[in-house]
């Protein structure tokens, strides 16, 4: 089990990437002709961009529902169960459903006696 100083890190470092996706592609849209911006080392690092992505988690006691909704490439589904068993939860039920490009993940699991911020 994570220490929760180690997932409270994860989280802020999360959201600053959310936000810099955000911002991007709000930069994108708003300036169609101009270049994009060029991603930071943290994000080189990663290997990934949040573009186009919809997270919802909505927890009931100590069960949680996870859905997802992004592009298909680059296997989130496969990255989603990596990250679901690397955060030690159960996973009661999962679908992924794939229409051309976006997909769409749903994940039920149990967080047991885990506090998660």
């Amino acid at each position: 089990m994570m220490p929760y100083h180690t997932l409270t890190t994860k989280k802020v470092e999360l959201e600053r990437q959310l936000d810099r996706a955000k911002k991007e592609l709000e930069h994108a849209s708003n300036n169609p002709g101009a270049p994009r911006p060029r991603p930071d080392k943290e994000n080189n690092q990663i290997g990934s961009k949040l573009i186009d992505l919809d997270i919802d988690v909505n927890i009931i006691g100590c069960d949680a529902m996870i859905r997802i909704q992004c592009n298909k490439k680059n296997h989130p589904a496969a990255r989603l169960m990596a990250a679901l068993n690397e955060l030690e939860l159960d996973v009661h039920h999962a679908t992924v459903s794939v229409l051309n490009d976006l997909m769409i993940q749903q994940a039920n699991v149990n967080m047991g006696s885990r506090f998660y911020t």
